[in-house]
Order: C-alpha cells, then sequence, then structure tokens
C-alpha cells in the first residue's frame, strides 16, 4: 500500500538536509569553544512544503482484528505524527497530500501479522495506535518533524532517532516498565514523560558536540554538554523506566513529571 506523486520534492528535501547537516558541522566544531549549543529544531520549513492538505488515503484495522502490535514509521522529509486511537481502533494511518505545490507524497505503509510499518519519503502522515496493545515502536526523522502523543502506555519499547530534523511529543505512562531509547544527530528534541509517583527512573546521557538538558521531579536537574556522559537514577533502582539518551551535534530537552 502506497504511493507516489511527483519526485521534485525529494530533490527540495535533499537541499534542506544538506544545508541542515552542513550547519551541524559547523555547530559541532564551534560550540565547544563557546559553550552554546542552539536547537536544531525545523518543522517550519516542513511544515510549509509537507502540511496538511488533502486526504489522500487511510488504512485501519479493528481491536479485533489485531492482538499485538509493533510499529516502525520513517520520516525521510515532510511531517509525521503518531497519537491515541479510538478505542475500537487498534490503529489508523492518514495520508495527506502537499499544501505546495512543487511538494510531492511519498509514502508506503504495510501491516501483516500486528507488524505495522509506514515509511515516508516525503509527505504529510499521522498513525493512530492504541496503547493497551502496543508493544514495540520506533520512529525515525531523518529529515522533517515529527510528533508523537501517546497515553495509557505500560510496558511499551520505544526508539526514538533523529537526523536532521526535530521530534517532540508527550509519553504518558500507566505502569512505567520499560526502555525509552534517543538518539539525536543534528537535530532537537523535546521530550515529556509523565510516569506514575511511585515509579522509578534511571536516564543516562550522552552528549557529543551537543547539549542535553534532564529535567527529572522529586529527583535531579542537569545538563550535559560538549563531550560528557552523566547517570540520574533513582536510589535503589532495580526496575521501572530506563531512558538512555545519545546526542550528537544535537539538542535534548527531556522532562519527566511524577
Amino acid at each position: 500500500m502506497g504511493g507516489v506523486v511527483d519526485m521534485r520534492a525529494e530533490e527540495v528535501a535533499g537541499l534542506l538536509v544538506a544545508a541542515i547537516l552542513g550547519s551541524s558541522l559547523l555547530i559541532a566544531l564551534v560550540s565547544p569553544a563557546i559553550g552554546f549549543y542552539p536547537s536544531l529544531k525545523v518543522e517550519g520549513a516542513w511544515t510549509v512544503a509537507w502540511g496538511k492538505g488533502k486526504l489522500l488515503a487511510s488504512y485501519e484495522k479493528n481491536m479485533t482484528e489485531v492482538q499485538e502490535l509493533r510499529v516502525r514509521a520513517e520520516l525521510s522529509a515532510g511531517n509525521l505524527r503518531v497519537e491515541e486511537a479510538e478505542e475500537s481502533l487498534a490503529y489508523r494511518v492518514e495520508v495527506y497530500g502537499a499544501l505546495m505545490p512543487w511538494s510531492s507524497t511519498d509514502y508506503s505503509v504495510v501491516e501483516e501479522g500486528g507488524r505495522l510499518e509506514v515509511e515516508v519519503k516525503a509527505g504529510s502522515v499521522v498513525v493512530y495506535l492504541n496503547p493497551s496493545i502496543l508493544r514495540e515502536i520506533e520512529v525515525k526523522v531523518s529529515a522533517g518533524s515529527g510528533t508523537v502523543e501517546l497515553g495509557g502506555l505500560n510496558r511499551t519499547v520505544f526508539s526514538f532517532r533523529v537526523s536532521a530534523g526535530s521530534l517532540e511529543g508527550t509519553l504518558e505512562y500507566s505502569n512505567a516498565t520499560s526502555s525509552l531509547n534517543i538518539d539525536v544527530s543534528a537535530g532537537g528534541v523535546e521530550l515529556r514523560i509523565k510516569v506514575p509517583k511511585e515509579s522509578k527512573v534511571y536516564i543516562k546521557a550522552s552528549a557529543d558536540a551537543a547539549e542535553v538538558d534532564v529535567n527529572v521531579k522529586e529527583l535531579a536537574k542537569t545538563s550535559v554538554s560538549g563531550f560528557e556522559e552523566r547517570v540520574i537514577a533513582d536510589p535503589g533502582f532495580r526496575e521501572g523506566l530506563v531512558i538512555d539518551v545519545q546526542a550528537s551535534a544535537a539538542s535534548v530537552d527531556l522532562k519527566v513529571d511524577r
């Protein structure tokens, strides 16, 4: 399942990515000397080019058709949103056309045996997921902007990988016993996580010519910059939410509330 409309947009995306990567290289060289690591969020350009236009296609399955869900969503250029689905739905994927005439929509949606693969080379896509059956989700943003807003999470394993793009979102856990990996290169991430008051957290943050700001309510607030690695964990941590952050020529803002 998928479609392609006009390949010129990939050329435009390529120029934008090249500019972002070039800027990130300069930042990586200069930032340690001046102690300044700017945010590399670039969602404005992608919103203008691939904002929500006309609905082109949609794919969905009900809860009666899917028992467990494992998701991989990859964005190369454009906009990607991940949100909660209605209670009766296991998932729903909506593909939208571009706002600008020179922008294209190039995508692929495949689901088999509870494994959902969404690949967006150029376009705007919204993915609705039911958190009660969501076991794993991997979100890759190679260029463009991504947003993830999910609640009612339990043991869902997350992996966020951002390169020459930006990602923001909110994750709310009902039982925080899982892992979250964040890998950012030449990009920006802003993430808010809500866990139950009794939940324990363990966070390892590594910076390589980058800045990582971590704020955990009732535990600690710290900033890791330049070339550093730091661990923040609740005393006696054995089980809970494990977060691993790796940032290179990037900025990460992570906040944990409970």
